[in-house]
């Protein structure tokens, strides 16, 4: 399956992609991680669809707030040989992970830069 670059993306297609996964059966979602370059979640279950992905994928997850934070997603992360990055939020996390969309944009767009010079740098030398 081919991994696509996209550069920018939306509130409304972000929210698109997250409704469409609450209905996928578990082979769509295990071809749908599989093919991820970046999977961008909060802290929580979801997150175990990593197994899926492909070494090299980038993972962003929002973490709750000290004492709360708990990182065995970042550790499941570095076993598999992805890339992670933890955004801690803004407030607490009683009822969501509320994180700044312009720091996830920002690590999303760096995330996607190193992707896509890991891209450019297989193709010159031949890999594939």
């Amino acid at each position: 399956m081919n991994r696509q670059f996209h550069t920018t993306q939306n509130v409304c297609e972000l929210t698109s992609v997250v409704n469409q996964l609450e209905r996928k059966t578990i082979n769509e979602t295990m071809m749908m991680f599989h093919s991820a370059v970046l999977i961008v979640a909060p802290h929580g279950a979801g997150l175990s669809n990593m197994l899926f992905s492909q070494p090299g994928t980038y993972v962003i997850e929002g973490l709750c707030n000290p004492p709360y934070i708990v990182l065995c997603y970042q550790r499941l992360a570095y076993v598999l040989g992805h890339h992670w990055h933890g955004v801690m939020a803004r407030r607490g996390c009683q009822k969501f992970v509320d994180i700044s969309s312009y720091l996830i944009e920002s690590i999303t767009r760096k995330f996607l830069h190193l992707w896509k010079s890991g891209q450019q740098q297989q193709l010159s030398s031949g890999e594939s």
